[in-house]
């Protein structure tokens, strides 16, 4: 596997955003509730300057979220 030049590294930095986890301890979350695996990531204290796990809202309705996405024009959303 070929690994990008520290010259690329440097000029196009990647961060890798974490939404879920899959698998903890080598056995499947998928048939967890996503709230469930949401608190397994959050407990995993995941950090990192190339690393980032997104907030994530429990008390906000969708009619909400749209208004703040389209005053904040975020990058995207995950639903």
């Amino acid at each position: 596997m070929l690994s990008p030049t520290t010259q690329l590294r440097n000029e196009a930095p990647v961060t890798y955003y974490v939404f879920d986890v899959l698998a903890l301890d080598g056995k499947s979350t998928t048939g967890l509730p996503h709230l469930r695996r949401r608190t397994e990531l959050d407990d995993l204290a995941l950090s990192g300057p190339r690393l980032q796990v997104p907030p994530y809202w429990t008390d906000v309705d969708g009619e909400q979220m749209l208004d703040l996405a389209r005053r904040h024009h975020p990058e995207g959303a995950v639903a």
